[in-house]
């Protein structure tokens, strides 16, 4: 072999590999593949060590807060996908204040931010941008 330290990473390795293979069931009948390598995903993260090694069954993603004040750990999320985004989209060759505008777009975002905090959500998680007046907005509902 190559070392005790490379064949305690193989040996890691195929534990989670195995894990993998039980776990996974791709439904044939219905159109999957039986190649699961689709559905798992191995993921090196820089810095870590053999005992941080791990099979993680569900979805997994790597995303920061978009404010310093948000919780950055929260037990038991309610989770909302939102496939656009959520900022103000100004009317071209229209005359129009300033101030008029702002306004317009401040309205345009409580509004949605409002239908957003109906639904309870603890954390959002946006498909497109999200202005920064949205943010603050969300800021303020503890999203």
């Amino acid at each position: 072999g190559k070392g005790p330290v490379f064949d305690k990473w193989i040996s890691k390795l195929m534990m989670l590999s195995t894990k993998s293979c039980t776990l996974v069931k791709p439904d044939v009948k219905n159109g999957d593949s039986l190649d699961i390598r689709p559905y798992c995903k191995v993921k090196v993260i820089p810095g870590g060590n053999l005992n941080d090694s791990a099979f993680l069954s569900g979805i997994v993603f790597h995303k920061n807060v978009s404010h310093k004040s948000m919780a950055r750990e929260i037990l038991n999320p309610r989770i909302m996908l939102l496939s656009g985004g959520i900022e103000y989209t100004r009317t071209e060759n229209r005359i129009a204040s300033l101030n008029t505008l702002l306004e317009q777009e401040t309205k345009y975002l409580q509004i949605h931010v409002t239908k957003i905090t109906k639904l309870k959500p603890d954390i959002l998680i946006v498909g497109k941008s999200v202005s920064r007046k949205a943010q603050e907005l969300l800021l303020q509902t503890n999203i």
